[in-house]
């Protein structure tokens, strides 16, 4: 996983993370504690999460489902505004399934996660 955090002119950060091949479980959750535990990130950063080039496809189908029940796992990161930047439909509803069961299972308000194939607008989103 890469981690960056973006530094823009007028002030506002947001984090950046990137999956480097297969997510597992353990690698995101190691991601979260280091942005929860480093000073130099803290959980309060909006982040998109850039699934470009990413391979949906070696995931089952609910498999990653199951990544949205590590969010209670890291309250300090509860109400961050989160994107998911995809470039194929297989990533679009992977990571939509994803939303709803953060949604569904009341780990996180959906209106914090957005899905989109367009970095553009999830910057102007993230960083309202």
């Amino acid at each position: 996983m890469t981690l960056m955090v973006w530094r823009f002119g007028d002030g506002r950060r947001m984090l950046r993370g990137r999956p480097n091949g297969y997510l597992a479980p353990e690698d995101l959750a190691n991601a979260m504690k280091l942005i929860v535990e480093d000073p130099r990130i803290g959980p309060g950063l909006p982040t998109l999460w850039d699934f470009r080039g990413h391979d949906f496809s070696v995931y089952s189908s609910s498999e990653f489902r199951t990544h949205a029940f590590l969010i209670p796992k890291f309250p300090g990161r509860l109400g961050i505004r989160r994107g998911y930047l995809v470039d194929s439909d297989t990533g679009f509803g992977t990571l939509r399934m994803f939303q709803g069961a953060a949604s569904g299972y009341n780990f996180e308000d959906q209106d914090n996660l957005m899905v989109s194939y367009s970095l553009e607008e999830l910057i102007d989103w993230l960083l309202v």
